[in-house]
């Protein structure tokens, strides 16, 4: 590249390279819009084990709604800990769900490795599901 006397560069492969920093700059700020559109857009669904209770939550993360099934009533003191795991789960399911998309605008960094680390093994096996089976 260096091809002047007293290494200087050439103009022309300077602005070629410019170029091609610009086009691919573009590219990467496309690709990250396409996923903030995506991030803003999305609901986030889990179901708990038995089916009984259904949450959603909205595209920032928040209780949007909670459904339970008829027969969920005979839980008795047992549904409100079922509501909160499926919560927590519907959390889970949220947080991989935008570490996935984080991951597709910055393909270098392993994001979805980075936030399943702090997750348990059990909860994140039932946001994993969640979202192959809900999302």
């Amino acid at each position: 590249m260096d091809n002047s006397p007293g290494g200087r560069r050439n103009p022309e492969e300077v602005f070629a390279r410019l170029e091609e920093l610009q086009q691919k700059t573009e590219a990467d700020l496309r690709r990250i819009q396409d996923v903030e559109a995506e991030m803003g857009n999305t609901e986030t669904t889990a179901v708990s084990e038995n089916g009984m209770v259904t949450v959603t939550l909205n595209a920032q993360g928040r209780v949007h709604n909670i459904e339970l099934r008829d027969d969920s009533m005979r839980l008795k003191g047992n549904l409100p800990p079922l509501i909160l795991s499926t919560i927590h789960e519907a959390q889970a399911t949220y947080s991989l769900k935008m570490a996935e998309m984080a991951q597709q605008a910055l393909p270098g960094i392993d994001v979805v490795g980075q936030v399943s680390q702090y997750m348990g093994s059990d909860i994140r096996d039932r946001a994993g599901e969640n979202l192959r089976d809900h999302n």
